[in-house]
């Protein structure tokens, strides 16, 4: 009977996380099938490292600090606050409007791309 709630418990647990390291590379992976045909020979042949690397950046995430809001916004906390389409596109405004704190706290990642990009 343990061994079955064991089982049980366990998938119950996985079912309940469906992010993670693996489903990043599941992703990777799947995607690769899904690219227009001139693109897929090149990307099926360097699929286990496209699969391998899809994960850096959440292993950075956590390495470094400071580095999670750069990967998610909460578009739900400024729906509900704001309209979206009123939000800064520039990050220096945003911080203007609404203080850097509050920006960190529900995630950068439009104007990490932003920085990053330029």
């Amino acid at each position: 009977m343990r061994v079955v709630f064991a089982i049980v418990f366990c998938l119950a647990f996985l079912s309940s996380t469906p992010w993670g390291f693996y489903a990043h590379k599941e992703i990777n992976y799947l995607a690769t099938f899904t690219l227009p045909q001139e693109m897929f020979g090149f990307y099926k042949s360097n699929i286990g490292y496209i699969q391998d690397f899809a994960v850096r950046p959440d292993q950075r995430r956590y390495a470094v600090d400071d580095e999670a809001p750069r990967h998610y916004i909460d578009l739900d906390h400024w729906e509900t606050s704001v309209p979206i389409d009123t939000i800064p596109h520039r990050w220096d405004s945003a911080v203007a409007r609404y203080g850097e704190k509050e920006l960190t706290a529900y995630g950068i990642v439009p104007w990490h791309i932003q920085k990053v990009h330029s």
